[in-house]
């Protein structure tokens, strides 16, 4: 009965804890420039599509379209990290 409940406990702290980690980015120039890095330093097969992920981020954040930009963000550091 007590392993059983150790079990689930661990489920639900690992699932709660992978849905923390999906949180998107703030989309500000601090949250901005460290993804420009993480793009910049991207192989060269990631680095395309990231950079236009991150080109369009920009437009977004000019725009005030806070959401897409964060979604934007979040997609240029995910496309430039991918193995």
């Amino acid at each position: 009965m007590i392993v059983k409940t150790i079990i689930a406990g661990l489920a639900v702290l690992f699932v709660s804890s992978a849905a923390f980690s999906q949180e998107m980015k703030e989309c500000d120039d601090k949250t901005f420039e460290k993804v420009t890095m993480e793009v910049e330093n991207a192989p060269a097969d990631k680095k395309k599509m990231a950079m236009a992920d991150l080109t369009m981020a920009k437009e977004k954040m000019e725009g005030k379209m806070m959401k897409e930009c964060s979604a934007l963000l979040e997609k240029a550091s995910k496309a430039s990290m991918k193995q």
